[in-house]
């Protein structure tokens, strides 16, 4: 955790951008739903609760970065801010120093 993992392309979810490799991904964007109203929130609130109904373990990656950090704030409200807590759940969060160089003050106050 931390290195460079090196030259590997980001997956286009929407299937509408080449890499030069025959990729598929596993979780493709879902279609449009015009009647879909679910604020982001509950969201994301409600996949950290499927994902802890279905894994006794998960590593969290933390970058640093908005989306990362938004991913690990939905599982901080849903656990709690508890080290035990977050044993119990079987979480960990995995990070890098570029990761606490991005926001540090995130980090010092949630992840270390």
């Amino acid at each position: 955790i931390g290195k460079n993992a090196g030259g590997f392309p980001p997956i286009d979810r929407t299937g509408t951008l080449g890499c030069g490799l025959r990729v598929r991904s596993l979780f493709p964007i879902p279609a449009f739903d015009p009647n879909f109203g679910l604020p982001l929130e509950e969201v994301m609130t409600r996949r950290v609760r499927e994902l802890l109904a279905k894994h006794k373990r998960l590593h969290l990656l933390w970058s640093g970065g908005i989306d990362t950090t938004a991913m690990l704030t939905a599982f901080l409200r849903v656990v709690g801010v508890d080290s035990a807590a977050w044993d119990r759940a079987g979480l960990s969060v995995h990070y890098g120093s570029r990761s606490v160089r991005e926001h540090p003050r995130f980090f010092e106050r949630f992840v270390a």
